[in-house]
């Protein structure tokens, strides 16, 4: 396990305002937070991640934008050194966070202007919506397979808009079938049809995560190879954490933006590592809920019925 330290002795203090422009880093503080930590001087750290003097000196000072390659010498060097960079600051914007709540959106892509619904790329949990989690690796291990990965932070206050809560049970399972089209050919009853109502009137859903194992269970669901209740155990097992989808353009506007987090090559690999760990352990727990629920419950088949 990495060795973590919250860099203490640094300022970490979360300057909400300090980037405006959600496209870029706040590299110039990070470089200043990394300097100041390993007590070296920027010519030094120049020297060590192989940059000239004169380019560190124009990022560290805001004068130059860097590319994806300066980015990964520069980020790379206190994770190769020990030091969690991006774990820090999280744990310190959380200490800071107070009656707000502390989201994290992890993305191959550059966030420009407005936070919007639109953002989403379908097929999506709930439709469309701007997506969330709850925790740093959440975010991290979405995007780590990808070449350029960052994560975004935000600051909501959620506690003051039309919000509805999801579990891993039955509403749940539902919901994602609907909006992953696997009630196609059949008739919906009316209780989904009420359920779907209420998340578009919503501004907010709060609800489980369901990564790829996930999925492939719910598939196995909507092909009547498991039942019903065979199915909600195993999705249950999963417990990947929530995901807070921001339902439209005015509950959007609640997020406040505070830092872009680049994920480093090296931070990437661990992530993946960490994945796939989780990932077999909730595969395991899935398949011993699938034999133990196998006689209970119903097939999609016998639930719904085909249309026509």
């Amino acid at each position: 396990m990495r060795n973590f330290v919250i860099l203490q002795d640094v300022d970490f203090k979360c300057n909400l305002g300090y980037n405006q422009n959600m496209e870029r880093y706040n590299l110039a503080l990070d470089i200043q937070r990394i300097i100041t930590y390993f007590d070296i001087s920027i010519e030094q750290f120049a020297d060590e991640i192989g940059l000239s003097r004169m380019q560190l000196y124009r990022l560290s000072n805001k004068l130059d934008l860097p590319s994806k390659s300066t980015l990964e010498k520069i980020y790379s060097y206190p994770y190769l050194h020990g030091i969690d960079l991006n774990k820090g600051k999280s744990a310190l914007y959380m200490d800071n966070a107070r009656d707000r709540k502390l989201l994290f959106h992890g993305t191959e892509a550059d966030i420009k202007g407005q936070i919007d619904v639109d953002h989403s790329v379908p097929p999506n949990d709930f439709g469309n919506g701007f997506y969330a989690g709850e925790t740093l690796p959440q975010a991290a291990t979405w995007v780590a397979n990808k070449d350029y990965a960052s994560v975004y932070c935000f600051y909501a206050r959620v506690d003051n808009l039309r919000a509805m809560t999801f579990y891993a049970d039955r509403r749940w399972l539902y919901a994602i079938l609907f909006y992953r089209n696997a009630f196609q050919g059949y008739d919906v009853p009316k209780e989904v049809h009420s359920l779907i109502e209420e998340i578009e009137t919503s501004d907010i859903i709060i609800a489980p995560i369901a990564d790829n194992e996930v999925y492939q269970t719910i598939q196995a669901f909507a092909n009547s190879e498991i039942t019903d209740e065979a199915c909600i155990h195993a999705i249950s097992a999963s417990n990947l954490g929530n995901q807070y989808v921001f339902k439209n353009n005015d509950a959007c506007k609640k997020l406040v933006f505070i830092d872009r987090l680049f994920l480093c090559t090296p931070e990437k690999a661990e992530y993946i590592v960490k994945k796939k760990a989780l990932g077999k352990e909730g595969i395991e727990k899935a398949n011993l809920a699938k034999i133990e629920y196998r006689r209970e419950g119903k097939y999609f088949d016998e639930l719904f019925k085909r249309q026509g």
